[in-house]
């Protein structure tokens, strides 16, 4: 097209107001938001550009200069020392300017009357009397023209030079860079704004707890005066997403695209369900109380834009969004909030019907609102969890009863069965039992504790525990725990200790894991402490070491540091391993974070070290725990606190052979012992340390010719441990689960022809050692028993401790003793005591009647309440000392059942004078599974006087009789 056609085309455009107005530009959508990003509406012009302007009209002469930014309708002008003016866009020469698509270039009019454009333009006949333009548009980064900084006089120009463009240019870019960090100014300021509400509205629900639609008004309201919005409202999303079969139509997101972490998986919506107002501003409230928009069309916002949409313009938002919002909004965003599971929870949404309004940092702000409606959800979920947890605490306080009773039906047999004539063999399968027994009580108790089902006061959370008892127990359970995860599913009871299957050499060979124990020799070891938090902390660090270690060794070590102060004494307990190792930054950020793994594919949820921390900081321990590893090499975590010292608790931890103190070992040979692996030579090095230790001098000679040998199952086949038997020398023998029952096949035969074999299974502490060398140094005849009786550890996780049908066999071949056993023992007065058991269990009944019979104690049995208190009323008065009384039995418990025997026992006293309204004659002490306080407190104001909690252990029930009779010879 030639001049003066493009010439003909413009006149004839100038048909109605006399000159010309810009047309709109292509990218006129996008440039509109720019102008709203950079530009205060409404606001006074700022000092640093009033100051620009100045020196603009100095520099080039003129009556005036301005900054202008065209928008919709508008050009907004702002000038010196006045407020911003707006211009209509058609009569702005600011709106041919930001035409400019050359770099370099400005408008420039030399003379408005002499150009056919602008002559008759309201801002040249007008008041501004416009005869000079010069406009330089102001160009963002992104190529946007939103307004221009221009020159105006009321005398024309003959000439613009080249000097004077240039100088324009740099005027305009000065103008650019000031509104570019008066942005970044405003955008910081409410990005900070942003922050503070977040922290004030999780303050909010912290402090308060309220039901979830006060929460999600309190979040509209927080939205409202952070965002300056007067539309805020949240839909709930969560009943149109619920669980049902696939069918048409189905939603298939996929959020990657955007937001990796932001993922929703197949849905399936039901049309005839419409989404609901959770809360709503005043505004929002008023067009959204009749809104019934479908899930179907709320969920296809989602699906182009996942991590939520944001508009500027009236004319982008699409049709689903513009359902939910009113006519005259102009600008709007909205998100969904996904719960764990990636399934809708909430789309929150905002808007506003301000002309001007625009958001200026929309990623900001979508995160923003993705954060609250963050927090808002797990509002929620905390108090489905809080309603979940007491169900569980009441569920385990219930159920409590019932995992009680069978065990102190376990214990108490055992503790009958410890008072008979027993081979060593049997002797072990009982200590195992017990330790079983005691480990699930103590767990159950934990548990207890754990929830609050069983809570106590921080002050009684101590107790005596000897830690190096403590320290050996625990890694040989979680030991003895990890092997019995490890072994195949479905392996029968036992197959721990005497697998059916196993190759035919027990030679170990490969990468191994042996486990090591070490605790520093001190007279005594028992201190004041939380015996299960430590035990927990201890089973979650060695089992993190377990779970992470392929090679090497996982070490426990128990250590005092310095001397003691004040009765209290520094200790350090070390869990040392030669596993993975974590890198420093997981260390500093994560370690002990819920949820956190180093290894996001590795077994477990993250939690072991969160609860760790956790209970380190409680009064009953009060300890700190530094952590050292290295990628590939190892970790070192150190647990250090201060307990105070306790008495010692009976001698149920044999630190030294007494009886062999000082003396000489057989001259001994160590067999097995891998030179080429480093926990294999740690082992021999931890035996030898202990024996220095306690005093013993060895002597080291040729396998041959020894008379004790030390061997390590893992490292000597099965066809040398039996050439080794020929000398006949005594062997201690350590083995690893699973036993290959060639090791009880030798063991078995070896002794048979008058040797002594003792299996030790690892880890073994301090504790196993002392006995098994106590047994070697006491008998220089050989046992005829295959195996020796050792303590085992009290906690053993998800094991069945019982030997294999074939194991039985082979202890059924020692002795037998046909010897009766006496219907009585030592009775120490006790044959005075008459006594009432009151116990629905069968089982509990027949030990109960046993250790009173034992005892020499009178009793008389009830199976129920109703019966307990029919056998009461049925004896003359006085005639019961005590009662054993159960609590949850049926037709009548036990605390209806205590309450009648009282009424009874009161009529009775006053029918025979006696005014005193608390006389007793009978003590009732109730011998239940229900161990929280509350249920303590009831028996209390009824008139137990005990409580004892199953499993009872005979001991405990003996100082219970021992206190009736003192009672009774008073």
């Amino acid at each position: 097209m030639t001049p003066n056609c493009r010439k003909c085309l413009a006149q004839s455009l100038n048909t109605s107001p006399g000159y010309l107005e810009a047309p709109i530009p292509k990218n006129e959508r996008h440039r509109r938001m720019a102008v709203r990003r950079y530009f205060p509406f409404g606001e006074r012009i700022d000092y640093n550009l009033d100051r620009i302007i100045r020196l603009g009209k100095m520099i080039f002469s003129v009556n005036n200069a301005a900054i202008s930014l065209v928008d919709t309708d508008y050009v907004h002008v702002s000038i010196p020392e006045g407020d911003p003016v707006t211009v209509p866009r058609g009569d702005s020469m600011c709106s041919h300017t930001i035409l400019i698509k050359k770099i370099h270039e400005p408008l420039v009019i030399l003379d408005t009357l002499e150009d056919w454009r602008f002559r008759n333009n309201p801002t040249v006949t007008g008041a501004w009397s416009m005869r000079f333009y010069a406009g330089y548009p102001l160009r963002t980064k992104d190529g946007l023209n939103i307004g221009t900084i221009c020159l105006i006089d009321d005398k024309p120009r003959k000439e613009f030079t080249a000097n004077e463009r240039t100088e324009l240019k740099e005027l305009a870019q000065l103008v650019l860079r000031e509104l570019e960090s008066r942005q970044t100014e405003r955008q910081a300021r409410v990005r900070d704004e942003m922050q503070s509400s977040i922290e004030v509205f999780n303050r909010d629900i912290v402090s308060e707890s309220k039901p979830t639609n006060q929460v999600a008004l309190r979040l509209v309201d927080i939205l409202s005066s952070t965002l300056k919005l007067e539309g805020v409202f949240i839909l709930d999303a969560q009943a149109g997403a619920a669980l049902r079969p696939p069918r048409a139509p189905h939603l298939v997101t996929q959020l990657e695209a955007h937001d990796p972490s932001i993922r929703i998986p197949e849905l399936s919506f039901n049309q005839d369900e419409k989404a609901t107002v959770l809360a709503a501003s005043t505004h929002a409230a008023t067009n959204t109380s009749s809104l019934r928009v479908g899930y179907t069309e709320l969920m296809a916002l989602f699906t182009e834009s996942p991590s939520g949409v944001c508009y500027n313009s009236d004319a982008a938002i699409p049709q689903p969004l513009r359902n939910l919002l009113p006519s005259k909004a102009t600008a709007a965003a909205a998100v969904l909030i996904l719960r764990g599971n990636n399934r809708p929870f909430a789309v929150i949404c905002v808007y506003t019907t301000q002309p001007t309004f625009a958001f200026e940092i929309p990623d900001s702000l979508l995160t923003y609102l993705r954060a609250m409606g963050s927090v808002l959800c797990t509002t929620q979920e905390k108090q489905v969890l809080s309603l979940a947890d007491k169900a569980k605490v009441d569920f385990i306080a219930n159920i409590s009863h019932e995992l009680r009773t069978p065990l102190h039906g376990v214990l108490a047999s055992c503790d009958l069965l410890n008072e008979t004539p027993l081979t060593a063999a049997q002797e072990s399968l009982l200590d195992t039992a017990q330790a079983c027994a005691s480990s699930l009580a103590e767990t159950i108790n934990h548990v207890l504790d754990f929830t609050k089902a069983n809570s106590r006061p921080s002050h009684e959370a101590r107790e005596p525990v000897d830690l190096a008892w403590l320290i050996e127990s625990t890694m040989n359970g979680g030991w003895l725990g990890r092997a019995a995860r490890a072994a195949p599913d479905g392996s029968a009871i036992g197959e721990l200790y005497a697998p059916e299957k196993l190759p035919d050499a027990p030679l170990r060979q490969g990468e191994v894991v042996e486990p090591l124990i070490d605790i520093q020799p001190l007279e005594d070891w028992t201190v004041m402490v939380d015996k299960a938090g430590l035990r927990r902390i201890l089973l979650n660090l060695v089992g993190n070491s377990m779970k992470f270690t392929s090679n090497g060794y996982v070490k426990v070590g128990l250590y005092q540091i310095g001397a003691e102060e004040e009765g209290r004494r520094s200790i350090e307990i070390l869990v040392e391993d030669t596993g993975l190792g974590m890198s420093p930054d997981f260390i500093q950020e994560k370690l002990f974070h819920p949820f956190s793994q180093a290894n996001s594919l590795a077994h477990g949820i993250g939690l072991g070290l969160a609860i760790v921390r956790s209970i380190l900081r409680s009064s009953g321990i009060d300890g700190t725990i530094d952590v050292q590893s290295k990628l590939g090499v190892g970790t070192r975590m150190t647990i250090r606190l201060k307990a105070p010292v306790s008495q010692p608790q009976g001698n149920g931890w044999y630190r030294v052979p007494q009886v062999t103190r000082g003396l000489s070992l057989p001259p001994t040979a160590w067999c097995g012992f891998r030179a080429s692996h480093r926990g294999s030579i740690l082992i021999r090095k931890s035996l030898l340390q202990n024996l220095t230790r306690w005093n013993y001098k060895t002597q080291e000679i040729d396998a041959s010719d020894a008379k004790l040998l030390i061997v390590d199952g893992d490292g000597i086949a099965i066809e040398e441990l039996s050439r080794l038997c020929g000398a006949k020398p005594k062997i201690l023998l350590l083995c690893s689960v699973p036993i290959h029952p060639s090791f009880f096949k030798v063991s078995q035969e070896y002794t048979e022809t008058g040797g002594l074999c003792l299996n030790m299974i690892k880890p073994v502490g301090p504790h196993a050692l002392a006995r098994a060398l106590t047994k070697i140094l006491e008998d220089d005849a050989p046992n005829p028993v295959s195996t020796m009786s050792i303590k085992l550890p009290d906690v053993i996780p998800n094991i069945s401790a019982m030997p294999t049908p074939k194991i039985l066999a082979d202890f059924d071949k020692q002795p037998q003793y046909s010897k009766p056993l006496p219907e009585t023992v030592e009775t120490n007065g006790h044959s005075q005591i008459r006594a009432l058991i009151v116990e629905d269990n069968s089982v509990n009944r027949k030990v109960l009647s046993a250790f009173l019979r034992r005892r020499g104690c009178e009793f008389v049995e009830a199976c129920d309440g109703v019966e307990g208190v029919q056998q009461f009323q049925k004896h003359p008065d006085g005639h019961f000392h005590m009662i054993l009384m159960d609590l949850q039995m049926p037709l009548k418990d036990g605390f209806d059942a205590a309450k009648e025997i009282r009424e009874i026992e009161l009529q009775r006293a006053l029918s025979r004078g006696h005014r005193d309204r608390d006389f007793h004659s009978a003590q009732i002490f109730a011998l239940t599974g229900l161990a929280s306080p509350e249920n303590k407190e009831r028996a209390t104001e009824i008139g137990f006087n005990g409580y004892l909690v199953k499993p009872v252990a005979f001991k405990v029930l003996d100082a219970t009789l021992k206190s009736v009779l003192e009672t009774t010879t008073r």
